[in-house]
């Protein structure tokens, strides 16, 4: 990202080990957060600020006249938006429902919708099947569900525990786009932990130290 060319946070790409000047991906004057492009290369997501400077979630066709879409615009935040593998499926957190929750939404239409956590979440990721999608709960611990399209629909399973994790930020935080965890193709995650709390200092109480001073 950069601020080249007027706007905020302008999106640009390189071919990876090769020595070039960069290709314009997007430019604005807002500001912007990419997800990335999806697997078909067809469309490129990002969430950009809307008037009420809450953030939306476009895609950018990567052919034709490459007019953005939104695909979603509502008066609440979206955050943490990720691609499904298939391309098939955009996973989300809103605060819709007055607290961050997750979301799926096909893509690029965005004809189904459903909430797929029950208690509160951000940060989601999709496992690299697309069989289930992974997210921070609030009590900073793990969780997943089990995802099966159906059809037209979706078969979404109860949230399961994974394990309690000190990511950066905690269970609530909201103040940025990008998740401080993934997951590898076989499973395993990686994770930004959050440092250890500093021990408190010992408080040391002096009494009679007025005294001290007349000697």
């Amino acid at each position: 990202m950069s601020t080249r060319g007027g706007g905020i946070a302008n999106v640009y790409k390189r071919a990876f080990g090769i020595v070039g000047p960069d290709e314009s991906v997007l430019k604005s004057e807002g500001f912007k957060s990419p997800v990335g492009w999806s697997s078909d290369g067809r469309y490129f997501v990002y969430v950009a600020s809307g008037q009420g400077g809450d953030f939306d979630i476009w895609a950018e066709p990567q052919s034709g006249e490459r007019t953005p879409q939104r695909l979603l615009e509502t008066p609440f935040n979206e955050a943490f938006v990720t691609i499904s593998s298939d391309s098939q499926w955009l996973a989300y957190a809103s605060n819709e429902t007055g607290r961050y929750d997750i979301y799926v939404q096909s893509f690029p239409k965005g004809t189904i919708k459903q909430q797929v956590s029950i208690a509160g979440g951000i940060m989601p990721k999709w496992s690299a099947d697309g069989r289930k999608l992974y997210f921070l709960a609030p009590d900073s611990t793990l969780n997943f569900v089990s995802i099966k399209p159906v059809g037209s629909s979706l078969e979404v399973g109860s949230p399961s525990l994974l394990f309690p994790v000190r990511v950066v930020g905690g269970g609530i935080y909201i103040g940025g786009q990008a998740r401080n965890y993934d997951v590898s193709a076989d499973g395993r995650f990686i994770i930004k932990l959050a440092g250890e709390e500093p021990a408190s200092s010992p408080i040391t109480l002096i009494l009679n130290w007025a005294s001290s001073l007349k000697k």
